[in-house]
């Protein structure tokens, strides 16, 4: 039977936001109180909203903004861990972590141009591999 759990854009997302949550103990009281929380929604929310779209059955028009909705919080993830690793740069799971949820971002975002791809619907073109830097 076909369902979200065979996705492998799923197993990432659930794989990563596992990750996170063990990176997430090792952060100082301060960091973890001012970012942990919002990252470890974020990654919960990656998988959640593939899970929600894939589940929900809907057609393929419907299936993208949740799959936008992902890839999203997949930028947002990136920005919050290129912040912590900024304060934090011998932590080196973190270039991992990193690294990893941009390739994620990017397998949604085939996942998108595929859908778009069948429908009807008008895509903007979204850059890969593009590592966003917060500004400071």
């Amino acid at each position: 039977m076909n369902t979200y759990k065979n996705l492998e854009i799923y197993k990432t997302a659930f794989s990563l936001a596992v990750s996170v949550y063990k990176m997430n103990v090792m952060l100082p009281n301060k960091e973890l109180i001012r970012h942990g929380s919002k990252l470890r929604r974020l990654t919960v929310q990656i998988k959640d909203f593939i899970a929600e779209g894939y589940s929900s059955n809907l057609n393929e028009d419907q299936l993208s903004p949740y799959l936008i909705q992902a890839k999203i919080a997949c930028d947002e993830t990136v920005l919050l861990l290129n912040k912590i690793k900024r304060a934090h740069a011998k932590e080196k799971s973190l270039s991992f972590l990193i690294m990893e949820y941009i390739k994620l971002k990017n397998s949604i975002h085939k996942v998108i141009s595929a859908i778009d791809k069948n429908s009807s619907v008008l895509i903007i073109p979204y850059p890969e591999n593009k590592v966003l830097e917060p500004e400071i």
